[in-house]
């Protein structure tokens, strides 16, 4: 089974991850390992990326989830997107869990980031507002709670 951990920058995604692979003994992954230098350099310097620069990145992670088939995997990834949910999510041992946060919380947690890439795009506070309130309000995500297992707890 692989369990994929959306939502925005600062939701927790690496941090929950971590935590719940080890609780229960499963690889994680975190999908910004997977992103090309030039892709890295772009959010280094507070550059969005486009659709065709996240295609090659999506297109990893489609590859890697069909070899991790039968492993239990972790894998923490934004896949803000519909169109990057529905590649990834590619059979039914693919589950999602969404995380998300205020807004208030989300900016508090990229300020006080260090070391990763995405902080310097929130060093620019007026623009990285409006693209945080963006990713928060208009996403066309909208999830619904449903049970990582059809099995039952009795049986």
């Amino acid at each position: 089974m692989i369990i994929l951990l959306t939502g925005v920058s600062g939701a927790g995604k690496t941090t929950v991850g971590k935590l719940l692979a080890g609780t229960l003994g499963w690889q994680f992954e975190d999908a910004d390992s997977y992103h090309s230098a030039h892709n890295i350099a772009k959010m280094q310097a507070g550059i969005p990326l486009t659709d065709e620069d996240r295609k090659p990145w999506l297109d990893k992670l489609h590859e890697a989830i069909g070899l991790w088939r039968n492993d239990n995997v972790v894998l923490a990834c934004s896949a803000l997107k519909k169109s990057y949910r529905d590649l990834l999510i590619s059979g039914p041992d693919v589950k999602l869990v969404y995380l998300s946060g205020t807004y208030a919380l989300i900016l508090q947690r990229l300020v006080a980031r260090h070391g990763h890439y995405a902080h310097a795009a929130c060093s620019a506070a007026n623009s990285e507002r409006s693209n945080l309130r963006m990713a928060l309000w208009s996403s066309t995500f909208q999830p619904r709670p449903r049970p990582l297992s059809s099995k039952s707890e009795n049986g």
